[in-house]
Order: C-alpha cells, then sequence, then structure tokens
C-alpha cells in the first residue's frame, strides 16, 4: 500500500522527534506548559519489558492517549529511533522485526506539525523461533 508524502511540516516534527530519542533528551514541551491540550500520551502494548513472541516479527502498538486522539492531530511513533509514517488512529501495526531488544516512543502532532505530547520509551523483546534450536518454542 502506498501512502501520500506527509506535509513538510510532519517531516520537521518526525524529525525532531527522532533526534531528540536518539540523544535521549526530550525536546518537547511538558504537559502542563500546553494548557487545553493532551493530558498523557502512554505506549500501553506492548508493555515495558515484555517479551513479544512471534516468528514472522509482528507486533501490534497501541498508544493510550487522554482525551481521545483529537481531528487533525496525528500519532507518530519511533521504532529504534527510526520514525513510521503519522497517522490519525493510536493503533500500529509493525511487521519483520528482528529478534532481540527494541525501543518504542510515541508523539501527537497537530496539523502544523508541533509536538503536543510525547510519551516516555519503552523496551521490548522480539523472541522469533530459531533453526539452531528446533525443539524450543
Amino acid at each position: 500500500m502506498r501512502h501520500a508524502a506527509p506535509p513538510a511540516a510532519f517531516l520537521a516534527a518526525a524529525l525532531a522527534f527522532h533526534a531528540s530519542a536518539l540523544a535521549g533528551t526530550p525536546p518537547f514541551p511538558r504537559e502542563r506548559e500546553m494548557p487545553g491540550h493532551y493530558d498523557s500520551l502512554a505506549i500501553g502494548k506492548p508493555a515495558s519489558d515484555a517479551t513479544v513472541h512471534d516468528n514472522d516479527g509482528d507486533v501490534e502498538v497501541s498508544v493510550v492517549v487522554s482525551p481521545a486522539l483529537r481531528a487533525g492531530d496525528r500519532a507518530l511513533l519511533s521504532v529504534d529511533g527510526r520514525p513510521t509514517p503519522a497517522q490519525e488512529r493510536t493503533r500500529f501495526e509493525l511487521s519483520g522485526l528482528a529478534r532481540g531488544e527494541h525501543s518504542l516512543r510515541a508523539a501527537i502532532v497537530d496539523r502544523s506539525g508541533r509536538t503536543l505530547i510525547a510519551s516516555a520509551p519503552i523496551t521490548f523483546n522480539m523472541w522469533r523461533a530459531s533453526r539452531l534450536f528446533p525443539g524450543r518454542r
């Protein structure tokens, strides 16, 4: 499935978001500095430090935002510091992840690409069966 190219503002927000994820320092405004916007944002699934068992490397990521995502706002997800396309829903389907540890971080941006809120990063482990150990499930 082909996606339309996101507007430049979304790309700028995604680059800033992912650069901060790599640097480990959140450049985003705190919730209390943005009255009337979102109260909280967290990654609900997978849980932090969880192990996901999937031989194809597929995982469903759900982002929990309060209040609900408003029309025009978009969710961004960073996987191991790499962006996924911004979208108007809070569920992401990832596929083909390699076995091992992965990090996730989410943000909500408005129509102009301004970050409204960002989640704390989480890590999880992807478990995929190995031909080296055929009896393990």
